[in-house]
């Protein structure tokens, strides 16, 4: 039998989320939101291929996960489970200090998976790691499908010219004309 694909940055940063909302020492696998996350990683349309469709992301995997950080987190006495990835950990040291933009990031890609068809996995399969904007592969296929979209670039575009009067860059300043 084939194993389950390794977890994405996007999985994680949702179990990261997940890990710091609920105390995953004082639950178990039944929690509602363990389940509900597990129907979320369900439904993200990262994943070309699911070879255990039972097993992929149920809430028993999901409670593993939370089970793997506990074995980064220098505030849990324990060991937490030792399978952990070096994902796992780059991703604990990236958020686990900015729990405001762990949450942001985190309801971000739930907010916005749905814009992006499961069909259109191959897509995510080409964007790759120096590719992948820091807050996972949804964010980064919903910025690119955006910026592609001449409708709302349009628009955008009308809109800063309607308040400004002149098009700049919102991140930056710097003025096209």
């Amino acid at each position: 039998m084939l194993r389950n694909p390794p977890w994405t940055r996007d999985e994680l940063i949702l179990a990261l989320d997940l890990y710091f909302r609920i105390n995953p020492t004082k639950t178990d696998k039944s929690h509602p939101e363990i389940k509900a996350l597990s129907k979320l990683l369900n439904r993200l349309p990262i994943h070309k291929s699911r070879p255990d469709a039972e097993k992929f992301r149920n809430p028993d995997g999901v409670y593993m996960k939370l089970g793997n950080f506990l074995s980064v987190d220098t505030s849990y006495e324990g060991k937490g489970l030792r399978a952990r990835s070096k994902l796992d950990k780059m991703i604990w040291d990236e958020f686990s200090n900015d729990r405001k933009r762990l949450s942001a990031v985190a309801q971000a890609i739930a907010d916005n998976y749905m814009l992006l068809p499961l069909q259109n996995a191959e897509s995510f399969l080409q964007i790759t790691e120096d590719a992948e904007f820091p807050e996972g592969r949804v964010l980064t296929r919903v910025h690119t499908v955006r910026e592609r979209n001449r409708t709302l670039v349009r628009k955008r575009k009308e809109k800063a010219l309607k308040e400004k009067g002149c098009l700049q860059c919102d991140v930056c300043g710097f003025d096209f004309s």
